[in-house]
């Protein structure tokens, strides 16, 4: 097995966010497959990777609950991500992202406002336990005269930004970042969701690669899945010069004499190349939702070979969810056979609390050959 590079992680904590009460991973691979019942926050697993990968981990909490439907004042960033707080929020609140002794936390405040010297307002942290300090939900007026309700952004001890909501929950005050650029902030994470990349994001990470190594590298991993592919492009409408709609995949492909939508090969070959795409933009980490959707379980040992192949390569961490037994089988035989790191996540509900159950490659593979049920 290889040593894991550097910036992947290798525990990861996720405390007070959506149904987690406090998850603990450890011992996390190169690739990571996470299973389990409905429920029991696989996504939230890894939206919360995602929230922390990310360059802003606000915008990620807003758009996680805004694009989810979960927020309970659709038009308040604000109230967006107070909505992904496990428990009610309330000032002294806290969420916490990252690895287990050195995590992300989102803590909701209090703030006193008051005037300096030169009539500006300036808001300056108050205790949690003063009066003032209501639920997020029951703020008025009075309270808003003396006291603001924020979210405060921390790393290592250091304040990143601060952002102080009004009486609508929207964000009306946001700092600039203070001092350290937050967790891993130079590295890119891609989320490639259950319906795949929404068009225009295929077609912007298809321009950072295009004419370059690296799209040749997306053709070669499609072509290990699907051979009869030979050449890739983003082609958009046009009437003369103007442009009329969103670009679309086209393929070179053997059997057809004329460049055809992808579509016309088939779905899997539109999902094979949106996880390809992901993967080599993803500077840091890539997420798959529900691996198996658009893919026929027989290619699934190939798809999996080529992301162990592929993450191993790039230095690219991958986290994937699935509900099917197929792909789990699969992901168990080709990490048998790879150089990168395979772990299996079974995440369970027990007495109200969401756990983890974690499987090395070794029990996965007695598992696998004595039928054992891991979904």
């Amino acid at each position: 097995m290889s040593l894991l590079n550097g910036s992947t992680l290798h525990d990861f904590r996720v405390t007070n966010f959506k149904c987690f009460e406090d998850l603990n991973l450890t011992q996390l691979g190169q690739v990571n497959l996470v299973v389990g019942r409905n429920s029991v926050g696989k996504s939230s697993l890894l939206e919360a990777l995602y929230a922390y990968r990310s360059e802003d981990p606000i915008d990620a909490l807003d758009s996680i609950a805004s694009l989810r439907g979960e927020s309970w004042r659709p038009s308040s960033r604000g109230a967006a991500i107070l909505s992904l707080f496990r428990t009610s929020p309330r000032p002294g609140s806290e969420m916490l992202l990252g690895p287990i002794d050195d995590p992300l936390r989102i803590r909701l405040r209090a703030f006193n406002r008051r005037k300096d010297e030169e009539g500006y307002w300036r808001y300056e942290p108050a205790p949690d336990s003063t009066p003032s300090d209501s639920l997020f939900g029951q703020l008025t007026t009075r309270v808003l005269r003396d006291a603001s309700q924020g979210i405060e952004l921390q790393f290592r001890g250091e304040i990143l930004r601060r952002m102080i909501l009004d009486s609508r929950y929207r964000l009306r005050k946001r700092t600039a970042t203070i001092g350290m650029q937050g967790p891993e902030q130079q590295t890119e994470c891609v989320f490639v969701g259950a319906g795949g990349l929404p068009v225009s994001i295929l077609s912007s990470l298809w321009d950072l690669v295009a004419l370059s190594a690296s799209e040749d590298e997306v053709v070669e991993l499609v072509r290990s899945v699907f051979p009869a592919v030979e050449r890739i492009s983003m082609i958009g409408r046009y009437e003369g010069t103007e442009a009329t709609g969103e670009r679309r995949a086209f393929v070179k492909a053997v059997g057809f004499s004329e460049p055809v939508p992808i579509q016309r090969i088939g779905d899997g070959v539109g999902r094979i190349l949106g996880i390809a795409i992901a993967l080599v933009n993803a500077k840091n980490l890539l997420l798959l939702d529900e691996f198996e959707n658009g893919l026929h379980y027989s290619i699934h040992e190939s798809v999996w070979r080529f992301i162990f192949e592929a993450s191993l390569r790039l230095g690219v961490q991958v986290f994937v969810t699935t509900h099917s037994l197929d792909c789990i089988k699969a992901f168990s035989r080709v990490a048998a056979r790879s150089d990168a790191v395979g772990s299996l996540i079974r995440l369970e509900e027990k007495g109200g609390k969401i756990r983890a159950v974690q499987v090395d490659e070794k029990t996965l593979e007695i598992a696998e050959r004595n039928a054992v049920e891991l979904r």
